[in-house]
């Protein structure tokens, strides 16, 4: 190996270790601070309270978006999936597809651009939030 390629190995080698985390510290509460920090992590849907500080430290905020209108969107996609494969079994079988099918098709797929939309929209506002 040349000097060059040896600098490189070395300079690495120093970049990983510096990213290892060689520092801790202790954390004295008492009973009603501990209740609080548990609090905050089951808010924020985390469960290692290391990972949480962390959070905290290098982001400053810890955020647990509602994510009931993603949940509502996939609820919608998979009764839209189920109909559709009905009607396509249906056309399939029969070689006909009933125009109710298809209006129940649409209503659902309208319903769902409508939620997807409030999400884009909720998670625009959350990110602008965040990156101020």
């Amino acid at each position: 190996m040349d000097a060059e390629s040896l600098a490189k190995m070395e300079k690495n080698k120093r970049k990983e270790q510096s990213r290892k985390a060689v520092k801790s510290f202790t954390l004295r509460l008492n009973e009603r601070e501990m209740q609080v920090l548990d609090s905050k992590m089951e808010t924020a849907g985390i469960t290692n309270r290391t990972n949480f500080i962390k959070q905290l430290i290098l982001g400053g905020n810890v955020i647990n978006p509602d994510l009931s209108v993603l949940h509502e969107i996939r609820r919608l996609v998979s009764i839209s999936s189920k109909n559709i494969n009905q009607v396509a079994l249906r056309a399939n079988t029969t070689g006909s597809v009933y125009e109710l099918d298809v209006v129940e098709i649409e209503h659902h797929v309208k319903k769902m651009l409508v939620d997807v939309n409030k999400a884009i929209r909720f998670l625009y506002e959350e990110l602008k939030f965040i990156s101020c």
